[in-house]
């Protein structure tokens, strides 16, 4: 799932280009439709969903409640994960 904003386009065409189907929508625009989107491509697809758990707008470390809407409609665990790069690009 990706923002419907300038960034959220470049991390799609970056996903898209190595095989991930991305749902488009934002907290403020069309949220529910990304939301349905992933819960489709997760369900009919049998593929696996990827959500940054507590959102663009935060608070941060906060579960919002669109993670847990996919994961009660798809019938998905929810594995909590997190990356740590040793030599980050910035």
């Amino acid at each position: 799932m990706a923002s419907d904003s300038k960034d959220g386009q470049i991390i799609t065409e970056v996903l898209e280009r190595i095989g991930y189907e991305v749902a488009r929508g934002s907290s403020t625009r069309d949220g529910l439709k990304a939301m349905l989107g992933v819960a489709r491509v997760m369900r009919k697809k049998g593929k696996i969903g990827a959500i940054t758990m507590d959102g663009p707008k935060g608070p941060r470390h906060e579960v919002k409640s669109g993670i847990l809407a996919i994961a009660q409609k798809t019938g998905a665990s929810i594995i909590p994960m997190r990356a740590c790069p040793s030599n980050p690009i910035v």
